[in-house]
């Protein structure tokens, strides 16, 4: 294969993909620098893609996506809008976007968000045929102008791993609050008379919720068991494990304790065990969300396990092409989450 065709070939892979939907497409010469090839051999490429339809020469001779390329082989690109850091949990949400993404014959595209008044907000989700946003990882709103900007965009957003309903977006939440009094009952049904709440990251929408529902099973069946709320920078892991060890060198010693994350349970667990507390043994220790991690940790650490969401997300994309608005609850069903029992819990002692 010649030089100009593997570079033609390589540009239809990045047009397919929606490289340059945010992007724009380089002129030839940096194309000629960032291949390594002759300023001649990168125009030949690009005007072979010019005569396929894939890219289009603007009348001020800049190059531009055709918007029309690509519909035959995916019927869709949408974008999923990362607001915030990383971690296990957008990891594993993000997975389950390609997954259905690829299901419904569309391809996913992640962009990652700064802070709300980040351009890159509308201009994605005007470039995209739809966008799901995942807010969950900062503690942070949006103002109500850009609320009311993405209400009104050309292309709808879908809210993911959060209620946004209230706010007329539809929303799909794998872990509903109303689900983590599953693992209070299971707690109580051994035994446990005090139950405390650890969480160790930024209080977002997600977290208030998942707090606020942990202290209402408290009112309601009559207890007082503490929350530990670690609001620092730094490594979740190390957080629960410095603070979990302060509080053990002061005395405390927890009957059981439901961590809002498993970064949580996983730091606490080792103070605990540093201290000769052994989870499943001592202690019982539960998380909200296993994240692909509690099943391997030592040891395993019973969690809240989410649904599968390939068959709303699926239904979500077609949606998007539809152009439709949309009908039914804002509050997307995608299943039940599952309370998986694990070595981490134990009855208490006498």
């Amino acid at each position: 294969m010649r030089k100009y065709e593997q570079i033609g070939r390589l540009l239809k892979t990045r047009v397919r993909h929606g490289d340059y939907l945010l992007n724009a497409v380089p002129p030839e010469r940096t194309l000629a620098t960032e291949m390594g090839v002759s300023y001649m051999t990168a125009r030949r490429a690009v005007q072979v893609l010019i005569e396929d339809g894939y890219l289009v020469r603007q009348s001020n001779g800049r190059l531009s996506v055709n918007p029309s390329v690509g519909l035959e082989e995916k019927s869709f690109q949408v974008a999923v809008l990362l607001m915030g850091g990383t971690s296990a949990n957008i990891s594993w949400l993000s997975y389950e976007l390609d997954v259905a993404a690829r299901k419904a014959g569309g391809s996913l595209r992640s962009v990652l968000l700064h802070h709300w008044d980040d351009p890159t907000v509308l201009e994605a989700v005007n470039k995209f045929q739809g966008a799901f946003l995942i807010p969950s990882s900062t503690p942070l709103q949006p103002s109500q102008q850009l609320l009311n900007k993405l209400k009104a965009a050309e292309h709808p957003v879908i809210v993911l791993d959060a209620d946004w309903t209230s706010l007329g977006f539809p929303s799909i939440q794998p872990f509903p609050p109303a689900a983590i009094s599953s693992v209070m009952d299971y707690l109580a049904s051994l035994g446990s008379k005090k139950i405390d709440c650890l969480n160790v990251q930024a209080i977002d929408a997600t977290g208030m919720l998942r707090i606020a529902q942990w202290q209402s099973w408290q009112d309601h069946n009559g207890c007082s068991g503490e929350l530990f709320n670690v609001n620092v920078q730094g490594s979740y892991y190390e957080l629960a494990h410095d603070f979990m060890r302060s509080r053990l060198e002061a005395g405390y010693r927890p009957q059981a304790v439901l961590c809002i994350t498993v970064p949580a349970a996983v730091g606490a667990s080792r103070a605990l065990a540093d201290f000769g507390i052994k989870p499943g043994v001592d202690v019982s220790l539960c998380a909200i969300n296993g994240e692909g991690l509690a099943q391997f940790v030592q040891p395993s650490v019973t969690a809240l396990e989410p649904p599968c969401l390939t068959r709303a997300l699926v239904r979500t994309m077609k949606w998007l092409t539809t152009g439709e608005k949309w009908t039914g609850s804002l509050l997307i069903d995608a299943g039940q989450p599952e309370l998986v029992i694990r070595e981490s819990t134990i009855k208490p002692p006498a």
